[in-house]
């Protein structure tokens, strides 16, 4: 890298440092009941206050997308800590954040460092493969670029101009205003963007990986496992692959025979011929650890839509900012805010202890119940998917914490979890409503999945280096709080029976609601409801056993999450023996919903343009992973700590194979790239399209804030659009097939196309203006992609009048 790229690395790294120093008196307070006040959490919390306050000030008209508003936006946030901390100074057991950082500075040294090396680490693997191509990163620097142009919010739309961005934008919105403090352009930002997140989940996953840990060895005692058990953490979240990996090291030395690649069926594992181990085989195997499940339909044909199931360093190093990365960071502090309501010691003038939501706002703080809202509903602004994933997770921690509670009782627990996750729904909706009026999904409801279940040995080629850790703890830890097993077995059949009778009342419902499409599906090829409803339990049974281990699963953590402990762990008194156990329940509660997540594409699928379960296998497992992740340092430590070393080798035994996948993917992937390295993703255009880059260079410095730019429309993941996402300046239409996944069905987006092509085809310049005036269209792109698309001798009428 040059000297200018490092300088611009550290310039962004100083950005972040920044915005996590506003926002730490705020974390001190919101993370109370985390060890050291969950300080690895600032990073997180400081952007998403930020963005936030930015956003919603620009969205109202008090502010604009400018830098100085950036800056007045981080200066709130620090406004808004200084104020809690003179609020708590009458609070003699409140420690303030001068306090905080003389007497925690080993941990924030840590913490810091931690960050600070991981981000450097990965700022040099981006400079390595850096390009923007491919995929759908046009896509994602197209949202950027808009972004950074955009005075006021909601952004204009890159790609069909005229109208605004409809797509979950935040996570762009924070890369851009990173971008603009740092005075870069997108297509540097966009890599700057992606390697704050890296860094900013690692450091995340480590703040819920620690804390788990060092409740439980307690806080009076000092040990480094808390901390080895925190970058073991981050690394099962961030670089730990699935089996993939090690299964193509397999092929490649052909140590298992033909047959047994005709069971796996893993599709390109199957038709690869073995051959002599050399690295890497074949050029982007490492796209296959993302598709390992393999669906057929009910006749038994293979589909043409499969699941994608990616994880964490697959989305990393494949380079896509993409709002599930995005998302990233700010899930794993939600998780960390859960576990630190789980472990809130409640005070309440009930004798009860019949806490309600009042408790818990005046427990709190009324500020901070609001950062907690507007932190767990920038969920849905950043990944819709995730907003009721984690407000369920939330409020089930807030119930938990209730029932384990002396005198508790699970009725209340109940309750107060339904109403906590009623608030946090309306709060969240309340807070980013600016957002959801202008938003339009093409997310069409819910369909039962009808074809062939998941099969058993895929789920753990894909779950493998995780789940036998998580499998083995659960039976240790049952074992020692003496659940009968009869307890679980009864907890999983009734769990099977109430998913069956909803599964039929969900295909009933639609049936009666007179579902077109379910209908004609079902007619066709099913030969009725009824029969399709039988056919979906028949089909079941045919591969019944992903589904019965995860029934068993979550039958065991349900029957440990109902088993009280003993009532000295239940009064919170520290002792040695019991420490471990004080967060089995939250642990237990991380297993229920990973482990439901991962059965409800067994059973259902949300309807989008692909009309399968591609999208809902992709956006469950993925929060599967996080969660089941985070919480296997815990195990390990536990299990180590009970001296079950039978159990600790085993899990080690199987994690192991999972770290083959980064590290063969990651050389392997640096080397498809033949160019010098850099942080600038466009550097590639300006080498191998000069003309385009010039463009682009151009049309940045000179075009007005309501400039338009024609150039060809191309099909998906192709260049169209190329001038539009590095510029920033929207363009008539981009990719079509996108515009349709964002909005669902568009009247305007057919006429475009048809109108973008006329206007490169035509002869007649009086139509020709006529379309230019209707777009209001300032430039023109006359480039190889428009002569190929639309003949060599495209916009020469309009070269013609316009020279």
């Amino acid at each position: 890298m040059t000297g200018q790229s490092i300088q611009v690395i550290l310039v962004w790294w100083l950005i972040s440092v920044s915005m996590a120093l506003a926002s730490a008196p705020i974390a001190l307070r919101l993370f109370r009941s985390l060890p050291h006040k969950g300080y690895a959490f600032t990073r997180a919390l400081g952007a998403l206050l930020t963005g936030y306050v930015l956003w919603i000030c620009t969205s109202l008209g008090f502010l604009s997308n400018s830098t100085g508003s950036i800056v007045v936006s981080i200066s709130l946030v620090l406004l808004i800590g200084i104020s809690l901390e003179v609020r708590d100074r009458s609070n003699d057991n409140a420690i303030g954040t001068r306090q905080f950082f003389r007497q925690e500075w080993r941990h924030i040294l840590f913490v810091e460092l931690l960050f600070f090396v991981t981000f450097i680490l990965f700022a040099w693997y981006r400079s390595q493969v850096p390009n923007i191509s491919g995929t759908e990163k046009p896509m994602d620097v197209a949202f950027i670029s808009s972004i950074l142009r955009s005075t006021q919010f909601p952004p204009q739309a890159p790609w069909m101009s005229g109208h605004g961005i409809s797509y979950y934008y935040f996570g762009y919105l924070i890369t851009a205003m990173m971008t603009k403090l740092a005075d870069v352009s997108s297509s540097i930002g966009y890599n700057l963007g992606l390697t704050w997140v890296f860094a900013s989940t690692v450091t995340s996953a480590f703040g819920v990986a620690f804390s788990l840990v060092r409740v439980s060895i307690g806080t009076s005692v000092r040990s480094w496992l808390d901390y080895l058990m925190g970058v073991i953490g981050s690394l099962s979240v961030a670089i730990l692959g699935n089996l993939e990996g090690f299964l193509e090291l397999v092929k490649a030395n052909a140590w298992l025979p033909d047959a047994f690649w005709a069971w796996l069926d893993i599709p390109e594992l199957v038709a690869a011929s073995p051959v002599s181990f050399s690295w890497p085989p074949r050029v982007w195997w490492w796209w296959r650890a993302s598709r390992v499940i393999h669906d057929y339909s009910f006749a038994g044909e293979e589909l043409g839509i499969q699941p994608i199931d990616e994880f964490p360093f697959f989305s990393f190093l494949l380079g896509d900012h993409h709002p599930h990365v995005l998302a990233l960071p700010y899930v794993l502090m939600v998780i960390g805010l859960a576990l630190n309501l789980f472990l809130l010691k409640w005070q309440s003038d009930d004798s009860q202890h019949s806490w309600s939501i009042k408790d818990l706002f005046r427990q709190i703080g009324p500020i901070e119940c609001a950062i907690v809202a507007v932190s767990v509903g920038a969920l849905g602004f950043l990944n819709t998917w995730d907003l009721p994933i984690y407000i369920g997770l939330l409020s089930a921690a807030v119930g938990i914490s209730r029932f384990r509670s002396p005198g508790g009782k699970l009725d209340s627990a109940i309750k107060l979890s339904g109403v906590v996750a009623l608030t946090l729904t309306i709060a969240s909706l309340l807070f980013y409503l600016p957002f959801y009026l202008g938003f339009r999904s093409q997310a069409g409801g819910v369909l039962p999945y009808l074809d062939s279940p998941t099969r058993l040995i895929q789920y753990l080629v894909m779950f493998g280096p995780l789940m036998v850790t998580v499998a083995a703890w659960s039976l240790s830890a049952l074992v020692r709080l003496e659940v009968k097993f009869s307890r679980i077995i009864g907890t999983a059949l009734v769990l099977f029976v109430v998913v069956s009778l909803l599964s039929i009342l969900v295909a009933a419902t639609i049936w009666m609601s007179k579902s077109a499409e379910l209908t004609a599906l079902a007619e066709s090829e099913y030969g009725g409801i009824t029969q399709a409803v039988y056919n979906v339990f028949r089909i079941k049974l045919k591969a019944p056993l992903t589904a019965i281990f995860l029934y068993v699963l979550i039958g065991s953590a349900a029957a440990g999450l109902i088993n009280k402990l003993p009532s000295r762990e239940s009064a919170n008194i520290a002792l040695p023996q019991h420490n471990g156990m004080r967060v089995y329940p939250f642990v237990f509660l991380m297993i229920i919903v990973g482990s439901t997540l991962t059965l409800i594409p067994e059973y259902v699928f949300i309807v989008d343009v692909f009309r399968a379960r591609a999208n809902t296998i992709f956006k469950f497992y993925f929060q599967g992973w996080i969660l089941f992740a985070l919480i296997v340092p815990f195990m390990l430590y536990d299990l180590a700590n009970r001296r079950k070393w039978l159990w600790v080798f085993l899990s080690l035994l199987i994690m192991v194979p999972g770290v083959v996948y980064p590290a063969l993917a990651i050389p392997s992937r640096i080397s498809e790239f033949d160019q010098e390295p850099t942080i600038d993703g466009m550097q590639f255009m300006r080498d191998r399209s000069p003309g385009d880059g010039a463009a682009v260079d151009y049309i940045r410095q000179n075009a007005r804030a309501d400039s338009v730019i024609l150039e060809a429309v191309d099909g998906q993941y192709t260049n169209g659009g190329r001038i539009s996402a590095f510029s920033g300046v929207p363009t008539v239409m981009g990719w079509a097939g996108h515009e349709l996944q964002w909005r669902g069905s568009h009247p305007d987006i057919s006429p475009r196309e048809s109108d973008v092509e006329r206007m490169y085809s035509l002869t007649d310049w009086m139509s020709i203006q006529a379309l230019l005036d209707k777009y209001s269209i300032e430039y023109v792109v006359i480039g190889d992609l428009e002569r190929a698309r639309y003949g060599g001798n495209a916009g020469e009428v309009i070269t013609s009048f316009c020279t």
